[in-house]
């Protein structure tokens, strides 16, 4: 019994995405992947990379060995070939349908008919700049590294991608094997493209077909096979409905998990910024989904700095509405402050203070260093790095990825105001000269948190001092030693964890 399935899978991203070519634009140290009609897509190996991780994780090297073959570096002898193919995910347009410009070959189109559709003309590349993210390093006291200002280009979530798999089956056992596969393509895990651990990347199955083509009825009706492999494969339509057989299972256990006080909210009584937003924040939604409107005689222009928004692809009955706007704080941002904080409070528990010496004869400050630069870190960090990642250019095989995922944290607020201020001086404090310039802020806001770390290293840091340093950091965090924010030397809100007599 020999059996080719042929399946079409609709996704769409949960979460910005940042898919890169490895090559640079004119606005980014990063440019964006995009197919040869210049439209954002995700490489078929990136697909193919993590879904081979994720069945790593979850089932073993036998199950990844008989889907995905292996290796050339193994013996030739047990060289084996993929029983998969997996094709480019290629983005749909406004009317969630393969882009086809009419001529029949459903691959190149027109440039008339990219920018005659209104979704697809929002992504071309000269519309880069809407994507944009600016971010700097830190230096390990917390404050901005000089000339590490740097802008990356990130997708906004919503957008809708399709992609072809074609896998040759066996039996009855495999056909049954083959769904329980495709079932973890909705693991927590599963994550595209870069800056997974600030949760980029995620997406959701909205639609899913599948076909059985039995080669044995080849011979018989050759004309008929012919015709469903060109239906397949020609198709503009995609699937918007999961048949109920191939839903992903409610009971999976899941890769992430958010331990007991890792969910929380923290509030603030006051003005409050973050980042820099493309939008104004009177013009992006609140967490609880509505417009945050101007205090009264509140004016915002189109100088003003603005707080971090970011945008979001909005359909309505499976048409694009619009790219809308949300208050939100990056989860870089979070991520980078609970770090920070997470470092400090492990070495002081470590005893490794400023100017004691290690093993290796060095000082808690060139250990430190070299784990910023991304240089060897010693084995007294191990742990921190099982957490939070860990790079070695001088031996390639020690490079960790980090365990932690934060993504962008939504915003509530009561308000939002304009004020007024003067540029200063960071080494003599004197005001700089011609240098007013005014900023966003929000009143009194509200930000949900949700930490996330995967299970198995969980399960290896339960009695380590970097969880009790972790503890440590989300309890500075809801008790108002810690803070999120733009421009902390001002007036800036500080925040407590949010009660449940508030939440009600």
């Amino acid at each position: 019994m020999s059996i080719i399935a042929l399946t079409r899978i609709t996704i769409e991203t949960t979460s910005p995405l940042s898919v890169y070519s490895g090559d640079r634009s004119i606005l980014s140290n990063d440019a964006l992947s995009r197919d040869w009609n210049g439209l954002p897509y995700i490489p078929a190996t990136s697909l193919t990379g993590v879904w081979r991780s994720i069945l790593e994780t979850d089932s073993g090297s036998s199950d990844v060995d008989y889907w995905f073959g292996v290796s050339k570096s193994r013996d030739d002898s047990e060289r084996m070939a993929s029983r998969i193919i997996i094709s480019d995910a290629r983005m749909l347009n406004c009317r969630s349908m393969l882009p086809n410009d009419g001529e029949g070959s459903g691959v190149l189109l027109s440039e008339t008919y990219i920018h005659g559709d209104r979704l697809l003309a929002k992504f071309t590349e000269e519309h880069d700049k809407d994507f944009e993210r600016m971010n700097c390093r830190i230096n390990g006291r917390k404050t901005a590294l000089n000339k590490a200002l740097h802008k990356t280009m990130t997708l906004p979530r919503g957008i809708r991608f399709f992609f072809n798999i074609k896998a040759e089956l066996d039996s009855e056992e495999d056909i049954a094997k083959y769904h329980r596969l495709l079932k973890t393509l909705s693991s927590s895990g599963f994550a595209l493209g870069s800056k997974t651990s600030i949760g980029h990347g995620r997406f959701k199955i909205i639609g899913l077909s599948s076909e059985n083509i039995d080669l044995a009825d080849y011979r018989k009706n050759t004309a008929e096979f012919t015709k469903k492999i060109t239906e397949f494969t020609g198709s503009c339509s995609v699937p918007l409905t999961i048949p109920k057989e191939m839903q992903p299972d409610s009971d999976a256990e899941s890769l992430y998990i958010t331990p007991d006080g890792w969910n929380f909210e923290i509030s603030a009584k006051g003005s409050w910024r973050a980042g820099t937003g493309r939008r104004s924040a009177s013009k992006a939604q609140t967490a609880r989904g509505s417009r945050a409107g101007l205090l009264a005689g509140e004016t915002v222009d189109d100088n003003t700095q603005r707080c971090f928004t970011d945008g979001y692809v909005k359909w309505v009955d499976n048409e694009f509405d619009a790219i809308d706007y949300e208050i939100l704080v990056p989860g870089s941002t979070v991520k980078g402050v609970i770090a920070h904080r997470t470092l400090y409070h492990y070495l002081r528990l470590k005893r490794l203070y400023a100017g004691c010496n290690t093993e290796g004869a060095s000082t808690a400050e060139e250990i430190v260093d070299n784990l910023l630069n991304n240089q060897t870190s010693p084995e007294i960090l191990e742990e921190y790095c099982q957490v939070f990642g860990r790079n070695d250019p001088q031996n390639p095989d020690r490079i960790l990825a980090g365990s932690l995922r934060i993504g962008d944290c939504k915003v509530d607020c009561s308000g939002i105001i304009s004020r007024m201020h003067n540029k200063i001086d960071r080494f003599t404090g004197g005001v700089i000269p011609s240098a007013l310039f005014s900023q966003e802020k929000l009143i009194n806001p509200i930000i949900k948190i949700n930490l996330q770390i995967r299970k198995d290293r969980f399960e290896k840091i339960k009695n380590s001092d970097i969880l009790e340093a972790l503890k440590r950091t989300i309890y500075d965090l809801k008790h108002g030693y810690l803070n999120i924010c733009a421009g902390s030397g001002r007036d800036t809100a500080i925040f407590t964890e949010k009660s449940q007599e508030e939440h009600k």
